[in-house]
């Protein structure tokens, strides 16, 4: 609930905005969309917070969720009753106060090799909405929240990404803070973890229902000379393409802006059924193939969303999200008053791995701005901006130093009892693991082992990642080859005096 006495305000999609930072140097101040609710002109982008429920439908939402994290502006840092009884130390070891089984579960949830996207067109939950690169298993993610956290914790996710963690937190009853400096990911995880209520989803429905005749190609095209002339639909006027990019105009140009959660909904189904047809594919469908596909994944994603929002316990607050990076984030909080996480469940940009969050590979080699356009975010910036310069350099510096001070940040935000929870991929293991760890103490947390997880000698839980769409360097940029990645789970806790 927002104080009285703050001094935010809110705008039509529910972002809390500071207003003394209105005015910062690093304001967004191009207007994509006349049509769309003026975000990015009022707000600094390093503090776009997303409170929950703050939309004029809040109040039906078909699920009950009329809950928010409680927030009251602070002059310092937000504070927490210390948990007793679950400190991971004594003399029986780290697992003394936890489930063994849990403990094995989340071991077998880890090793799992079923896929975590369930074929090419199927949308029968909010992971399906949006295929963010590099996403975490579900399972993965579920069972660890389990085994480190119970009912009303706090777990934070400072890389959020895809949104895995809000989507399983608020599945599980927790409480979550998620935050990720690209503005694709918080808006793909808005749309997942918000519910619709009734007028929204019956607007959903009325849209899909239009979208065959209003996307004939004999109609004429809107105008989208903001996002074309700041290149965002650039390699889509090829001969192969223009027609999908048409469609995608016209289905877009009757969204409603006036309900920013049903404008959100009906952009993420544009969105998805887009990256199924651009997104790393050797041939491009269809107008046809196109458009039926785009119905069927409107009508699929309607019904799970309704689906998901019955399912959810309704005292459960929804999660809390902001489009901000680390470090920085600890500043951002620490103007309000917040239970301390319980657990911190993340997954940073790999170390000399190559994952492309902010584009598409047309026809698997040309990259594409397309998504941000889709979406209705603004775009700025390159891969390394994205990846902490995970690629940047060969000595992975660069790298080091960010995740360092990353993590400087992240320990601002924990307590002595929170337990920070990593999947980290490595293209080369044995230098880059050891690299990993140095930071991670120099960054103030120390590595706890479980024998439970252990999958290797170095008393680890290690897995193999197949049939992932990442490229690591090899010799050189120009020099790249597909890669089977390495991931490890690194568990730490801040380090005691």
């Amino acid at each position: 609930m927002q104080s009285d006495t703050a001094a935010w305000k809110s705008d039509a999609e529910g972002y809390c905005i500071p207003l003394a930072d209105t005015t910062s140097s690093d304001l967004k101040t191009s207007a994509p969309d006349p049509r769309a609710p003026k975000r990015h002109v009022t707000a600094n982008a390093a503090h776009n917070i997303d409170l929950p429920n703050h939309d004029a439908n809040s109040q039906e939402c078909c699920s009950g969720h009329t809950n928010e994290i409680e927030l009251v502006p602070t002059a310092g840092m937000f504070h927490r009753e210390q948990l007793t009884q679950q400190a991971m130390a004594g003399s029986s070891g780290p697992s003394a106060y936890l489930n063994r089984d849990e403990l094995l579960s989340m071991r077998t949830a880890s090793l799992s090799s079923a896929p975590i996207s369930l074929g090419t067109r199927r949308t029968n939950s909010p992971h399906e909405f949006y295929r963010y690169p590099g996403r975490f298993s579900p399972a993965f993610t579920r069972a660890a929240i389990s085994v480190f956290s119970q009912k009303d914790d706090l777990i934070l996710d400072p890389f959020v990404g895809g949104g895995t963690t809000a989507v399983e937190a608020l599945v599980s009853g927790r409480r979550s803070l998620v935050a990720d400096l690209n503005p694709l990911a918080t808006f793909v995880t808005r749309v997942k973890t918000r519910p619709l209520a009734h007028n929204s989803r019956l607007a959903v429905q009325r849209w899909i229902d239009q979208l065959p005749q209003v996307t004939l190609l004999s109609r004429p095209s809107p105008e989208t000379d903001i996002w074309l002339d700041q290149g965002y639909l650039k390699g889509l006027d090829t001969r192969l393409t223009w027609r999908i990019a048409k469609v995608i105009r016209l289905a877009l140009a009757i969204v409603d802006p006036t309900d920013a959660r049903t404008e959100a909904f009906c952009r993420c189904i544009v969105l998805r059924t887009a990256q199924w047809a651009f997104d790393m594919r050797s041939t491009v469908p269809s107008v046809e193939e196109f458009r039926s596909t785009l119905i069927t994944h409107g009508r699929a994603m309607l019904k799970v969303a309704e689906t998901f929002a019955e399912s959810l316990d309704k005292t459960t607050e929804l999660p809390y999200v902001m489009e901000k990076g680390v470090p920085g984030l600890a500043d951002s909080v620490s103007k309000f008053t917040i239970q301390k996480p319980a657990l911190v469940l993340t997954s940073p940009p790999y170390p000399g791995v190559y994952v492309n969050y902010h584009r598409w590979k047309l026809l698997g080699r040309r990259e594409i701005r397309a998504p941000y356009w889709i979406a209705n975010q603004l775009d700025g910036h390159g891969l390394a901006h994205y990846t902490m310069h995970a690629r940047a350099e060969p000595t992975l510096r660069t790298y080091f130093d960010r995740l360092r001070r990353a993590f400087e940040d992240i320990a601002r935000l924990v307590s002595a009892t929170t337990t920070v929870v990593q999947l980290v991929g490595f293209n080369n293991p044995p230098d880059q693991l050891s690299r990993y760890l140095s930071t991670m103490n120099d960054a103030g947390f120390q590595e706890v082992l479980f024998p439970e997880l252990a999958t290797a000698d170095d008393g680890r839980l290690w897995r193999s990642v197949p049939s992932r769409r990442w490229w690591t360097e090899a010799q050189s940029r120009r020099s790249i080859a597909p890669h089977t990645a390495q991931e490890v789970v690194l568990i730490h806790r801040l380090k005691q005096d």
